[in-house]
């Protein structure tokens, strides 16, 4: 199967839920609010709802979004692979096609013509609700339960529709610390060969050690490959110990900056403790059992003119990957690479063609993808784009940042100095 054709094989054999515990096609439907629904009740599935996996699987949402990827289509939900792609960076789909590629054609053989299929879940992936130790400022109140108060007080024009609309929703998040998550997880535990973890922030989710232990003591985790998105600010010595028994674990760490810009951007979060917790892994890996640890990086306004600092401060590991996975925020728009002035828009492309010549020798070559998400960032920055639309963006991004920034003494110009003569 080529990655030039649109299939992926996640709506085959993948399970997702969400934070708030409804069932997507995958984390990238998360962005776009695309969910799984009941073809008899016409709503969205919750995992509280006790459907059996082939229901779950063979709704007319999940039949009809596999016939339109074996038709070569991009459904709306895989926007941001599309996105991605045209952009020259490497999506999740052409991840998973690599991840799966010995298994792709017996998929394709054994779907019915009207998109029904008999598989077991192989790869699942939770979204631990929303409990978070951060506040991350491009974050919101769906992933951390930190943000709910003060996202309430954000004027309108600052306020993201959907997250105005489900508030209560996200107040009330708790399917993650009651039984139904180890049911749900037991009845797809036998086949599974990945189990993914994310948050809010996962090691602080009581519920997974309860999932890795039953793994354990089914004699399941051997044949399980362990992987996380973390913030790392925390690294419990219970779950390091319970990662020995597992076949592999892989970490994806959440890391925008370095030193003041990383306690800028993830508040409160403190430097100190994650550059502790990365070095710890970094020389004690073989010990518990990891096999990978890349740096996954949300480009924003915050931190586009300061990337290569932390490609520089990942040079000095010798196991974790010397380059960032980035990934381009877009959402909040007044965050994102939308708001940048077009002087600075040429500074920061010029900084991106700097690090990918000074990284073209260093990086290994099972991760060359990680040159082409570079150049993907590189290729939104010189679009052609709305003056005057990045002027209201920009003026947006001043303003968060300010609110943000009073109650809690911190302040913009002192991370991103450059920024002063824009702002007036």
């Amino acid at each position: 199967m080529p990655k030039s054709n649109k299939f992926c094989p996640l709506p085959w054999i993948h399970s997702y839920v969400g934070n708030a515990g409804f069932y997507q096609a995958c984390c990238i439907n998360d962005e776009y609010n695309i969910y799984n629904r009941s073809d008899q009740t016409g709503k969205d599935i919750h995992i509280s709802d006790g459907l059996s996996h082939q229901e779950i699987m063979n709704t007319k949402y999940m039949k009809e979004l596999r016939l339109s990827l074996l038709a070569g289509e991009f459904p709306e939900e895989c926007s941001r692979c599309k996105i991605t792609e045209s952009l020259g960076g490497t999506s999740r789909r052409m991840t998973e096609i690599d991840q799966y590629q010995d298994k792709i054609e017996n998929l394709i053989d054994n779907t019915a013509p009207d998109g029904t299929i008999d598989q077991p879940i192989i790869h699942a992936d939770y979204r631990l609700g929303n409990t978070c130790n951060l506040q991350c400022r491009m974050c919101g109140p769906n992933a951390s339960s930190k943000w709910i108060k003060d996202y309430e007080k954000l004027p309108d024009h600052l306020y993201n529709y959907s997250s105005r609309k489900r508030m209560d929703e996200f107040k009330k998040i708790n399917w993650q610390q009651s039984s139904v998550l180890l049911q749900e997880f037991e009845e797809k535990a036998g086949a599974l060969e990945r189990l993914h973890f994310a948050g809010g922030e996962a090691f602080f989710t009581p519920g997974m050690e309860i999932i890795l232990q039953k793994c354990i003591e089914s004699g399941e985790a051997k044949n399980i490959t362990l992987s996380y998105n973390t913030n790392l600010t925390v690294l419990p010595n219970s779950l390091l110990e319970k990662w020995k028994q597992f076949k592999e674990v892989k970490l994806l760490v959440s890391i925008d900056g370095v030193e003041e810009l990383n306690d800028y951007i993830r508040y409160p979060s403190k430097w100190i403790d994650i550059d502790k917790n990365l070095n710890f892994l970094d020389n004690h890996h073989l010990d518990y059992n990891i096999t990978e640890i890349l740096i996954s990086t949300t480009v924003q306004m915050n931190n586009i003119l300061h990337l290569s600092k932390l490609y520089h401060y990942l040079e000095k590991f010798k196991f974790i990957i010397p380059i960032p996975n980035l990934i381009v925020l877009n959402m909040p728009s007044y965050l994102s690479l939308l708001a940048l002035p077009k002087k600075l828009r040429m500074i920061a492309s010029v900084q991106l063609e700097d690090l990918r010549k000074s990284t073209l020798e260093k990086i290994p070559k099972n991760y060359e993808y990680l040159l082409g998400n570079l150049d993907g960032v590189k290729k939104r920055l010189i679009l052609e784009f709305d003056e005057q639309e990045q002027k209201k963006l920009f003026k947006k991004f001043v303003e968060f940042n300010q609110i943000y920034d009073q109650k809690r003494g911190i302040e913009l110009l002192n991370v991103n100095p450059e920024l002063a003569y824009f702002i007036s």
